[in-house]
């Protein structure tokens, strides 16, 4: 991004992307914790912005928690887990960074966790894929029509993502995203059509191109 601001703390739209990212899901009932792991010397920034949120959603009663991120993406959910409350059954994973997936995406792949136990959101691919060796040269051409982009938020049962995570951490497995994780151990995970313009802060343009469709929506 070019920039010393973490990319969750950048202005969009007058707000962090971190502030959109978190109000789409204050705005579901059932929602009863927030869990944000992160770098310590943030953790006053990320929770003022956390608690906006839940004060202008009117969902003060939400269980909110900053803790200490690690170094590494499995190691930030590792530490998040044990901290969930009890009563909590299904568990969401979301990247700081995608603040424009719907409620309608969001609430589909819930739905389906409740029989699936693991579900993700994904789009289609519609571009042509290939794979290549070390020198660039094609080896071959996969079927695009089995392969799909993966987004977040990820659902998984509670019990399933912390015993997926335990074996894991046991066997050094660091995995792209949680449901590699949940794969690795076994279990099986569904795709849930996602929305496309549920698109990840990675480039300045990514920002440039969420403010127009924020804008888009407000008309």
């Amino acid at each position: 991004m070019n920039s010393e601001i973490p990319k969750p703390l950048l202005l969009l739209a007058g707000k962090s992307v971190l502030y959109w990212s978190i109000k789409v899901f204050a705005s579901i009932p059932e929602l009863k914790q927030i869990i944000i792991p992160t770098q310590e010397s943030l953790f006053e920034q990320i929770s003022d912005i956390l608690n906006s949120v839940l004060y202008d959603s009117n969902r003060v009663d939400i269980k909110a928690n900053v803790i200490a991120g690690g170094k590494e993406r499995l190691f930030s959910i590792a530490n998040a887990l044990p901290i969930i409350e009890k009563e909590i059954d299904l568990v969401m994973v979301h990247d700081a960074v995608r603040p424009l997936v719907s409620i309608h995406s969001i609430l589909n792949c819930i739905e389906k966790t409740k029989t699936s136990k693991a579900c993700i959101l994904g789009l289609p691919l519609r571009e042509t894929i290939k794979q290549t060796d070390d020198n660039g040269k094609v080896l071959s051409t996969p079927d695009r029509t089995t392969l799909w982009s993966i987004q977040t938020p990820q659902c998984f049962s509670k019990s399933l993502l912390v015993e997926a995570y335990e074996v894991a951490l046991k066997q050094n497995y660091f995995g792209t995203d949680d449901s590699s994780v949940v794969e690795f151990a076994g279990f099986p995970v569904i795709v849930s059509e996602g929305n496309s313009e549920n698109i990840k802060i990675t480039y300045p343009v990514d920002l440039q191109l969420a403010e127009l469709l924020m804008l888009n929506h407000k008309n």
